[in-house]
């Protein structure tokens, strides 16, 4: 940062001209718990995240893979829980999905899969590279699930866990449920907040589904919320023909519902789906110093400085040196205090 200088004019006291140049400096070392400011040199800011989840149907071709991480990035999301990918296990997929928008974190189905059925599942998490620092941990579930712990500003923890429950399949319906039911409670006891978000293929409104379905109420169970039936939401995300439902959605802690904006339920048209994307904004708090006032110090400017004024200086010391008494001078102390009698 350029500090612009500015001279003074001579004073009272013949000394080499001077200009003041400011500095900051801290001179203790700052305290901050958890959501409390113990020092006054910093200030909240609100880091807004984007959330959303949709389900693709497929991002397994190239040009389709490249529309839609170019259209979720243009809509500034900031992570993306990506359903029913179709991307089998190989050891060139993350190679494939390396692109310019988007880190891509997947749990895809083994290679060997030849039930149809099963090669439609594979979820993944879309991060933005800006917030990509952040991420502390990743695990995988069979290719119907996969969590995220991001460790943000101000010791707020949040753990991201995208599922796709298949159909047809019951003993990996189970499996899944069981598995996302243990992510969320080990989340809980170390005191994280949650966010689930993915294709359930079903909702909580489906009575007949309740025995099969237990991870609404195991959600439940741990204070997670639907942020669309907080919000009254009645619009479908699922629509094929004359059927339509809401079985995509995004459950979350208290903690992080409370920060939210009103959810979208939206069209993206690169998908080619029939699912619609659900969306939100969630807030993160984080702290930046306060830019502090400039502190004055004097700085001579030698070069700058004429004869007359050396002459000058030189007699204004000359005359405090014959005022000092010597003889009591015996160390730093005592000559600092008698320079500046």
């Amino acid at each position: 940062m350029n500090k612009k200088s500015s001279r003074e004019s001579e004073s009272s006291t013949n000394t080499p001209k001077t200009h003041d140049k400011g500095k900051a400096k801290m001179k203790s070392q700052d305290k901050i718990d958890n959501f409390t400011i113990t020092d006054s040199n910093y200030t909240d800011t609100i880091i807004k995240i984007r959330v959303a989840t949709i389900n693709v149907q497929g991002i397994n071709e190239g040009f389709k893979k490249r529309l839609i991480f170019e259209e979720l990035s243009r809509r500034e999301i900031d992570i993306v829980a990506v359903t029913e990918t179709k991307l089998a296990e190989k050891e060139d997929l993350r190679t494939q999905l390396i692109n310019e928008w988007y880190k891509v974190y997947i749990a895809a189905t083994t290679e060997d899969k030849e039930v149809k059925r099963e090669a439609s599942m594979g979820v993944a998490l879309l991060v933005k590279p800006d917030i990509n620092c952040y991420i502390h941990d990743i695990q995988t579930y069979k290719g119907t699930a996969i969590y995220i712990d991001f460790f943000f500003p101000r010791n707020n923890r949040t753990r991201v866990i995208a599922v796709y429950i298949p159909t047809g399949k019951i003993e990996l319906i189970k499996q899944t449920q069981v598995k996302v039911k243990e992510w969320i409670e080990s989340a809980k006891a170390r005191t994280m907040n949650t966010l689930v978000m993915g294709d359930f293929n079903s909702n909580t409104e489906r009575k007949e589904d309740i025995r099969k379905m237990f991870i609404f109420k195991s959600m439940q169970e741990n204070q997670l919320m639907s942020i669309l039936n907080e919000y009254k939401i009645k619009e479908y995300t699922w629509k094929r023909g004359e059927l339509e439902s809401q079985i995509d959605d995004i459950w979350m802690s208290l903690a992080l519902i409370t920060t939210t904006t009103y959810p979208m339920i939206e069209e993206v048209i690169s998908t080619n789906s029939d699912h619609r994307m659900v969306m939100t904004e969630i807030e993160v708090k984080e702290l930046k110093r306060k830019r502090r006032k400039k502190q004055k110090r004097k700085i001579f400017l030698y070069k700058e400085t004429e004869e007359e004024e050396w002459v000058n200086f030189g007699k204004e010391v000359k005359d405090k040196i014959e005022k000092l008494e010597i003889k009591s001078i015996t160390n730093e102390k005592t000559l600092n205090k008698a320079w500046h009698k």
